[in-house]
C-alpha cells in the first residue's frame, strides 16, 4: 500500500471517529439539557405551589367589615388561593372568585355577584353601601339593533364562519359609529370561537397570557379603537 492510500485510509478513519465521538457529545449533552430543563420546570413548579401554599396570603388592604376578623382583600386572596389549583374544574362563579381574588379585586357591581358568597348578607351591604357606582350601566340597546344582533346569533348558531361574515357585512353597513363599534366587537369574539376555541376548553392547560393576548386584548383594541389609549 502506497503512502498517499494509507494517508487517506487514516484520514478516514480519522473523520469516522470524529463522527461519532460529536455525535456522543451531542446525545450526552441533550440528554443533559433534558434533565436540566426538568429539574428547572420541576423547581419552579414546586416554588410556585410553596408560594400558593404559605405565600404572602395577608393583604395590606386595611378593610375590615363587620364581624369579619380578616381584612376584605385578605378574605378574598384567601377564597382565591384555596380553589387555585381545581380552577379546570370549578363553575363560571366559582372561577370568577378565583380571578378576582388573585388580582386583588371584589366585584360589587350587583347583588348577586360570586364573591357575596364569601360574606354575610349584611356584611356584603356594608361593603356595597360603603363604594358606589362610578360608570353608567351600559349602552342601551335599540330594538333595530337588537335585531340585527339576533340574526348574528341566529346564523353563528347554524355555522360560525357565517355569522362571523354577517357581523363584518352589518358593521360596514353601520349608520353610527357605536353600533359599528358593536358590530366589530361581536366578528372578533366569533373569530376567536371560529380559530381560536380551545382557550374555552377545559382540557387544555391554557395560561393568563393566552386569556390576555388571545381575548382580551384584541378585544380592548376593538373597543377603544376610536381612542388613543396607548399601553404601558
Amino acid at each position: 500500500m502506497t503512502k498517499k492510500y494509507q494517508s487517506d485510509d487514516l484520514d478516514r478513519v480519522i473523520r469516522e471517529e470524529q463522527n461519532e465521538l460529536s455525535t456522543a457529545l451531542i446525545r450526552v449533552s441533550s440528554a443533559l439539557a433534558k434533565e436540566r430543563i426538568h429539574e428547572q420546570l420541576t423547581s419552579s413548579s414546586k416554588r410556585r405551589a410553596s408560594a400558593l401554599d404559605d405565600g404572602e396570603r395577608i393583604e395590606d388592604d386595611g378593610l375590615y367589615i363587620g364581624s369579619c376578623e380578616e381584612s376584605v382583600g385578605t378574605l378574598i386572596k384567601k377564597a382565591a388561593l384555596n380553589s387555585y389549583n381545581d380552577y379546570h374544574n370549578l363553575d363560571y362563579d366559582e372561577k370568577s372568585i378565583v380571578a378576582l381574588g388573585l388580582n386583588s379585586i371584589i366585584d360589587l357591581s350587583h347583588f348577586s355577584a360570586p364573591q357575596k358568597r364569601l360574606f354575610s348578607d349584611g356584611d356584603w351591604n356594608v361593603l356595597r353601601s360603603k363604594y358606589t357606582t362610578r360608570f353608567s350601566p351600559g349602552i342601551d340597546l335599540n330594538h333595530k339593533l337588537k335585531s340585527k344582533i339576533a340574526e348574528i346569533e341566529i346564523a353563528s348558531k347554524q355555522e360560525i364562519e357565517k355569522g362571523r361574515f354577517l357581523s363584518n357585512h352589518k358593521e360596514s353597513k353601520a349608520k353610527s359609529k357605536v353600533d359599528s363599534d358593536i358590530f366589530s366587537i361581536y366578528s372578533q369574539y366569533l373569530e376567536l370561537m371560529e380559530f381560536q376555541s380551545y382557550v374555552f376548553s377545559k382540557d387544555i392547560d391554557t395560561t393568563e397570557t393566552d386569556a390576555v393576548v388571545k381575548i382580551w386584548s384584541p378585544m380592548l383594541e376593538r373597543l377603544f379603537r376610536r381612542t388613543e389609549l396607548r399601553t404601558k
